[in-house]
């Protein structure tokens, strides 16, 4: 028998920093790349959390906007505008005096911040609040985009 199943899309913009620290480019093909993004960069986020549901709450809705809005507001305003930086990162110590000395805003996570692993670290920032994510997509830039749901087989 087959189930209905309810999505909702909920979408956030947020400005920050980062460096991929452990980044090596291969050649291929006998062309060198460049390592760009081990430089000090930012980008604006797109994030796009859905929520997935079979059976809707009392009032016909998988969650209203303004309640995913409300869980999500907290982890936003502190990634927005903030440098997102790798604790293992071997400048960690360094970029964490210059932004205690500038007064300029870290957010430190215990992974290198790439799209793939932000989207990752939002799913499980919702899950842990028991929100029914069943995706997280996390756009680097307009054309480059990181997706990040859980294999529930």
């Amino acid at each position: 028998m087959n189930k209905d199943v309810y999505k909702i899309r909920k979408e956030f913009i947020f400005d920050a920093g980062h460096r991929v620290w452990n980044q090596e480019l291969n050649t291929i093909e006998g062309v060198t790349f460049e390592n760009k993004c081990r430089n000090i960069h930012g980008h604006t986020y797109r994030v796009i959390v859905e929520l997935t549901t079979e059976n809707l709450n009392d009032y016909g809705v998988v969650m209203d906007f303004t309640h995913v809005k409300y869980y999500m507001k907290p982890l936003i305003d502190a990634l927005d505008h903030s440098f997102i930086v790798d604790k293992n990162d071997p400048l960690f110590d360094d970029i964490k005096a210059i932004a205690e000395k500038m007064n300029l805003k870290l957010f430190v996570v215990d992974f290198v911040p790439t799209a793939e692993n932000l989207a990752k670290y939002i799913y499980e920032y919702l899950e842990a609040k028991k929100i029914p994510v069943s995706k997280v997509i996390c756009y680097e830039t307009p054309t480059s985009v990181a997706e990040y749901t859980k294999n529930r087989s």
